[in-house]
């Protein structure tokens, strides 16, 4: 039941392209304060991370979308992003970030 759930949340934030108007616990960290305080960002990692895993478990029966990256790599995904639209929410960046990966994996 728990990961029925799960799904049905990942996949109704992954709705459209940005997470504005969705309710996303933990995401709600704005692309400024990711920028400025990168010592203090060990839950918002947790949570993309997390999210960036949750959307990949959501692809089940396709491949590992997220093999290819390293943590690194996808903490990179958001500051770049966050670079670009330091107004926006870090869950608006792993939304991206996850469809990019997506793309990247050549799935629809």
């Amino acid at each position: 039941m728990r990961s029925a759930f799960t799904i049905i949340t990942l996949l109704a934030c992954l709705g459209g392209a940005h997470a504005q108007g969705v309710t996303i616990f933990g995401g709600q960290t704005d692309c400024a304060t990711w920028t400025r305080d990168v010592g203090a960002r060990g839950p918002a990692s947790e949570w993309v991370f997390g999210f960036l895993s949750g959307y990949n478990a959501a692809l089940a029966g396709s491949k590992n979308v997220l093999e290819p990256y390293s943590t690194e790599t996808l903490t990179k995904g958001i500051d770049k992003f966050c670079a670009q639209f330091p107004n926006e929410r870090i869950a608006t960046g792993a939304v991206q970030l996850a469809l990019e990966v997506k793309r990247r994996a050549g799935l629809r």
